[in-house]
């Protein structure tokens, strides 16, 4: 899965979000300036009331990573091609064992 992520490049100054092109590079001062203006909006609409994390996590829900998106893309790839991964309740299992911790009712 993870293979098909090569090529996806990421720079200090550069983020990469999905277009209906594929991905397209969007510097980080116009991702500030499009949350700025999501942000200005929000507050026009609903006042003061609201917090500038839940401003900012409604932002990104709307706006989510390019990087993200691939992987999400390269999983649903994974499962038409018949790979589910493995159960919840197997890996729950794993994980208590390896570390040492305790099945609570």
């Amino acid at each position: 899965m993870w293979h098909e992520l090569q090529g996806y490049q990421r720079t200090n100054n550069l983020k990469h979000i999905e277009s209906r092109w594929g991905p397209k590079i969007m510097p980080t001062t116009e991702l500030i300036e499009s949350f700025s203006e999501f942000a200005k909006a929000k507050v026009d609409q609903a006042g003061n009331d609201l917090s500038i994390d839940d401003l900012y996590d409604e932002w990104r829900t709307q706006h989510p990573p390019a990087d993200d998106l691939q992987a999400i893309k390269a999983s649903l790839r994974d499962m038409e091609n018949g790979d589910t991964g493995r159960a919840f309740d197997d890996f729950a299992a794993e994980f208590r064992r390896r570390n040492g911790v305790r099945e609570t009712p």
